[in-house]
């Protein structure tokens, strides 16, 4: 048999056949070819319909694929996002709700200690502290109540005061004015 030279008549392409069917390279197009009479024809021309159905299931598996992606990329942001704002709070909320955010008032003064810790200790070293901090109205007042001094020294704080409370925790706050009154122990007279 000798080589033909035959025209796609799909998409014109050149066709070099010498069997009974031929293939376009091209547009995937197949042909029949005659040659009962000694001539060529191209009878009728089949195009591959099963290799059509498999790419355009292919593309429509490979588009599903990457909706499917999309989605899930799209989850994993909002996933992400989520977590941010969970951390940021588990961060943030707690500063919060303990002030830490809070635009301190420049006339409030934090005190250095609570009431019941300057309790016991000598006045002088208390007023001292108390006025480090920054208060300015200090007063101390004897407590006439010792007799031998034995369990209890002169000098210690019995009761320190702040505009009257006397009940205040370390990191409370006062004005710088507020009236601190610090009593402490001494003899009968």
């Amino acid at each position: 048999m000798k080589f033909v030279q035959l025209k796609c008549p799909s998409c014109g392409a050149d066709l070099k056949t010498d069997q009974k069917t031929a293939f376009c390279q091209y547009c995937g197009a197949s042909l029949l070819i005659d040659d009962e009479a000694q001539k060529i024809d191209v009878t009728y021309r089949k195009v591959d319909e099963a290799r059509i159905r498999e790419n355009e299931r292919k593309e429509a598996v490979s588009l599903k694929e990457l909706e499917m992606k999309d989605k899930e990329d799209k989850r994993s942001r909002i996933g992400d996002l989520a977590l941010l704002l969970v951390a940021c709070l588990m961060i943030f909320l707690p500063m919060f709700l303990l002030g830490a955010f809070e635009k301190p008032d420049v006339d409030q003064i934090k005190v250095p200690a609570s009431a019941s810790s300057w309790v016991g200790e000598n006045y002088e070293v208390v007023a001292q502290e108390i006025e480090a901090a920054g208060f300015t109205n200090i007063d101390t007042a004897e407590q006439a109540d010792l007799v031998s001094g034995w369990i209890k020294k002169v000098g210690d704080v019995a009761k320190v005061s702040i505009n009257g409370d006397s009940k205040f925790k370390k990191g409370d706050r006062f004005p710088r004015d507020a009236q601190v009154i610090i009593i402490y122990h001494t003899k009968k007279k």
